[in-house]
């Protein structure tokens, strides 16, 4: 088919052609070429709702896709595709149907596409022009008036006696007339009516009328002078237009510009409008306040004059972005002829591309303040921390020198008290056997002191070497080395529970037994038969482990203070250093696990403890 131009101009080249496409509906072929408006590569290879452009007019993609995948022929499928050459959209009809092989596979469609913008253009004239012919009959609010100057009388046309709500006839005096207008309006209509009769100048008012009951109307009166065949005029006529509802779409549209200029005027961002020509159609106060310039300046100029240099520069890299690429761009850039900071935001509108900023330098200042504070405070840190662990250092060797220091006078002390016993003991009286008796206890609890100590050293610096244990084991042996030092009273009723899983450090887990079961039968063994029972339970969901006595318990109040070194809840009467405890909590502590205490005075104690993570079953 010869190539000729449609109605817009442009050259068809073919009204029809055929295609086919695969099993997912991507073009495979096209035959002929549709036109100098059609790229080939965009449309083979993909889906017809994939091109870019492309608009479904007849149903929903989705529809469309689900008649496919369903395998239905179709016909007269409207749609429109943007041409790739920029010229104006084109508008086409498909019809297809299924392909398959001999064995009934689907194998994609085969259709035919016509060009059919022509018959759109031609029926959107046809329907439109018929519309607005419709409308205006509908609407009746045209009317045509004429002034016969000699008579002094008015003729309307019966649109016009609508439009005003007459009550009169069609023909009145111009007097008649004027009375329907406004007070307000009447000298106006009076003056360029009196100048249209005298000298012929025509007139385009916009009024308000006002009917019986009280209510305006604004109207649009046009006037032109009519002249006889010697030039005389002798007659004034025109036209009325009820334009209330325009007018009150203006008036709103008026308010609310001012209400949004207000708002943005009243923001304490900036904000400005640049057209798709740059040249920037609106700026608020603030906008043109924090880049240096005069409002009046700034409205009406080229972007790129107002801001030299600015284009080659990250602010000018993005504004071109949004408005070429109608992208919205947000970023936050130092601006150096200004010495700021700014936070923008850059998105296309109709008109062109809104500019919303806000200057954040005292932000930046002051995270650069945080950075520099930062920065002296981990150096500080850097620098106790060294000092604290120089410090810590000392004192580990201090109180390891004092613990391992003072056991060796202790004990001259004590080998001396034993020497003066077994020579003067039978010529000592009563008060010096006293005497040397309370130094050899001293002697012996120094020593247990220090051995305490030197055994809460080492585990405080001690690593943890974890395995999964039996904590009965454990307790059984602690028992077994008590009862071989006397410690265990014949009547003492010891319970094991067993097996007790526990994941931790045997030879720690050692001290901890040794301690809470040696602490147990100490304040116990008053009791007419002391009780000890090694277990454990669960609260919470956590597994937690006890050992329990019998004993004279302490008031629940001091159980805070149990775990700190050389404190003691009983008098001389209990022997010990203070020391068992504190190693035992500290030894929890290190598995990452809590041990306290619950008891009343006179109804025994138990002493509870947890470590980090499950227990074996």
């Amino acid at each position: 088919m010869p190539a000729e131009p449609d109605r817009r101009g442009q050259p068809t080249a073919a009204l029809a052609w055929t295609w086919e496409q695969d099993e997912q509906f991507r073009f495979t072929r096209i035959s002929p070429a549709p036109g100098p408006w059609f790229d080939p590569g965009i449309s083979l290879g993909h889906v017809l709702w994939a091109i870019p452009g492309s608009r479904s007019l007849s149903e929903p993609w989705a529809a469309h896709r689900a008649r496919l995948l369903r395998g239905e022929p179709f016909t007269n499928f409207e749609h429109l595709v943007l041409p790739t050459d920029g010229s104006a959209p084109r508008y086409l009809s498909t019809s297809a149907r299924p392909r398959h092989d001999a064995d009934g596979r689907f194998l994609g469609y085969v259709g035919e596409t016509r060009d059919i913008t022509a018959d759109v253009d031609q029926r959107a004239d046809t329907t439109g022009t018929r519309e607005l012919l419709r409308l205006a009959a509908q609407l009746g609010k045209f009317g045509a008036w004429t002034s016969d100057l000699r008579t002094g009388m008015t003729t309307w046309s019966v649109e016009l006696q609508g439009v005003h709500g007459c009550p009169f006839a069609r023909e009145c005096t111009n007097d008649q007339t004027l009375d329907l207008f406004a007070p307000e309006a009447r000298p106006v209509l009076q003056e360029a009516f009196t100048k249209c009769a005298s000298e012929g100048t025509p007139y385009d008012l916009e009024l308000q009328i006002v009917d019986e009951a009280g209510q305006r109307t604004w109207v649009r009166v046009i006037g032109v002078a009519k002249r006889d065949a010697e030039g005389r005029i002798t007659h004034v006529q025109g036209a009325y237009q009820d334009i209330q509802e325009s007018k009150e779409v203006s008036e709103y549209n008026r308010a609310w510009a001012d209400r949004f200029r207000v708002t943005l005027d009243s923001l304490s961002d900036g904000f400005a409008i640049v057209g798709r020509d740059w040249r920037v159609t609106y700026a608020n106060r603030f906008a043109a306040q924090s880049v240096g310039l005069d409002l009046a300046e700034a409205v009406g100029r080229i972007f790129w004059d107002l801001f030299p240099g600015v284009r080659e520069t990250v602010f000018g890299e993005h504004y071109v972005a949004a408005m070429e690429q109608r992208e919205t761009r947000l970023f936050e850039e130092y601006y150096e002829p200004l010495d700021k900071w700014f936070r923008v935001s850059a998105f296309p509108m109709q008109e062109g591309i809104a500019i919303s900023f806000s200057d954040v330098s005292a932000a930046h200042r002051e995270r650069a303040h945080l950075v520099e504070l930062n920065a002296e405070l981990e150096r500080r840190v850097r620098e106790r921390t060294a000092q604290l662990e120089a410090l810590n250092a000392d004192l580990k060797a201090f109180s390891y020198s004092v613990a391992h220091d003072l056991r060796s006078p202790i004990g001259r002390m004590a080998g001396f008290a034993k020497e003066l016993q077994h020579r003067a003991w039978p010529v000592l009286d009563e008060r010096s056997r006293h005497f040397l008796r309370r130094i050899q206890a001293s002697a012996n609890d120094m020593e247990d002191m220090t051995r305490g100590l030197i055994t809460l050293f080492q585990v405080a610096h001690g690593s943890l070497d974890l395995h999964d244990l039996d904590l009965a084991a454990i307790a059984r042996k602690s028992v077994d080395a008590l009862r071989q030092s006397g410690r265990v009273p014949p009547s003492a009723a010891i319970t094991i529970d067993a097996p007790l899983r526990i994941r931790a450090d045997p030879s720690l887990m050692a001290i901890v037994m040794d301690n809470l079961i040696d602490n147990a039968l100490k304040y116990s063994r008053d009791r007419g038969q002391p009780a000890v029972h090694i277990g454990s339970d669960v609260e919470g969901g956590t597994r937690r482990y006890f050992v329990r006595d019998n004993g004279v318990g302490f008031d629940d109040a001091d159980a805070g203070t149990l775990f700190q070194p050389f404190t003691r809840l009983h008098g001389p009467e209990f022997e010990g250093s203070g020391i068992g405890l504190a190693t035992a909590h500290k030894v929890v502590t290190m598995h990452r696990g809590r041990m306290w205490a619950q008891a009343r005075p006179g109804e025994g104690a138990t002493f509870y403890f947890t470590v980090a993570g499950p227990a074996a079953p």
